[in-house]
């Protein structure tokens, strides 16, 4: 912060200013970026004859109609059902494209606030509090893009290195 000696502000305090108000350091790290892409899929499959999943026939807008508590809209897609019965669908990847769809955004601010004390020339204290995930904002994982699960669209995780609120103060001496 731009108090204290060297700074551009009350460069001349006293030494009690400058021990109250000098020495502060504002760091951090805020992260943001559009949603991770996901492709809908039928998880158990027999239309191929193998183990494959097998990419969805999608015959609706799967962003329009959605659920509260949804990633996406499952009646956009043609059911297992109905693809393992008609032979329109026997032996064919689905239509719905690779990656078509896209998890919310996400989002996060790691920041720290701390103070320098200068003990002597060489010696210095330095009190730190760090802040991970300072708005609380909940990243949510992949929701389940599997057609043939029964919680298909609903979120069950957070993002892998998603953490909630947490905060650590720290104290550093240096010599």
């Amino acid at each position: 912060l731009p108090f204290g000696k060297d700074r551009p502000y009350m460069r001349d305090m006293n030494g009690f200013g400058q021990a109250i108000l000098g020495g502060w350091e504002f760091t951090g790290v805020t992260t943001a970026y559009s949603g991770r892409p996901y492709t809908p899929i039928y998880g158990n499959n027999t239309s191929l004859n193998s183990d494959y999943t097998l990419r969805a026939f999608q015959v609706g807008n799967p962003t329009s109609n959605v659920s509260s508590g949804l990633g996406f809209n499952p009646g956009a897609y043609v059911p297992l059902s109905t693809v393992l019965s008609d032979p329109t669908f026997a032996f064919q990847q689905g239509n719905a494209g690779r990656n078509s769809l896209r998890r919310p955004v996400f989002f996060e601010a790691d920041w720290e606030l701390a103070k320098n004390f200068k003990l002597t020339e060489r010696q210095n204290l330095r009190f730190s509090w760090q802040n991970f995930n300072v708005f609380n904002n909940v990243n949510r994982g992949l929701p389940v893009n599997d057609l043939t699960s029964s919680s298909v669209g609903t979120y069950t995780s957070l993002e892998g290195f998603a953490i909630p609120r947490t905060m650590q103060f720290s104290l550093k001496y240096s010599f």
